[in-house]
């Protein structure tokens, strides 16, 4: 039975494709809905992921993955992102970029203000008044990027969301007219088949 279930997990991860963009775009907002579940200890890791794949599934028909393939395919991207961003630090390095660079930037390129506000009280080579003011001032201005940040995430997953149920209304729309336009056909031909029927009893 293990043994089993171990060729299944291995399978399903094998073969996840995320040739879709969109799916690998709202792969990522999502884990960025999820982060605090992910760290408050709360829910495991795989019911975090499960979530996650389940908001894939409702989505988009098309975006069938699996919680593990989800969870493996964000693992890859961070993987890349960290690559880049190592690379990209490295004095005398020309600039290097990933796939979705951007959007995970914007999720995982966040520090916290206490991180900044450390870095720059070793850089300052000032008096201890300017040190503070000049930390300040750095602190106030990563929290206010932050927050243009969040806002702009939210505006996109808004407008995605939208986009998104747009897109699945259109297509129960569509799929509710081949059914009535099957309806009729089979309508027509059933009158059509009465009529002859009847047309052959009146003749004897």
């Amino acid at each position: 039975m293990r043994e089993t279930e171990r060729t299944q997990s291995h399978s399903e991860t094998r073969l996840a494709s995320w040739k879709n963009e969109n799916a690998t775009k709202r792969l990522i907002y999502a884990w960025k809905e999820h982060e605090n579940n992910f760290k408050s200890g709360k829910f495991k890791s795989s019911e975090v992921w499960k979530k996650i794949a389940i908001i894939h599934q409702n989505e988009n028909s098309q975006w069938m993955y699996t919680d593990i393939q989800c969870k493996n395919k964000f693992k890859e991207l961070r993987k890349k992102y960290v690559k880049v961003k190592d690379h990209n630090k490295q004095s005398g390095n020309s600039p290097m970029t990933c796939k979705f660079f951007n959007e995970l930037e914007e999720v995982l390129g966040e520090k916290p203000c206490v991180a900044h506000l450390a870095s720059n009280l070793k850089k300052q080579s000032a008096s201890i008044s300017s040190q503070n003011s000049g930390v300040e001032n750095e602190s106030n201005k990563e929290c206010e990027k932050k927050k243009v940040r969040k806002t702009r995430i939210q505006k996109e997953l808004g407008e995605w969301s939208a986009s998104l149920r747009e897109d699945a209304k259109r297509r129960e729309e569509a799929r509710e007219r081949r059914h009535k336009e099957t309806v009729s056909v089979s309508d027509r031909a059933i009158t059509a088949y009465t009529n002859m029927m009847e047309k052959l009893i009146n003749k004897f």
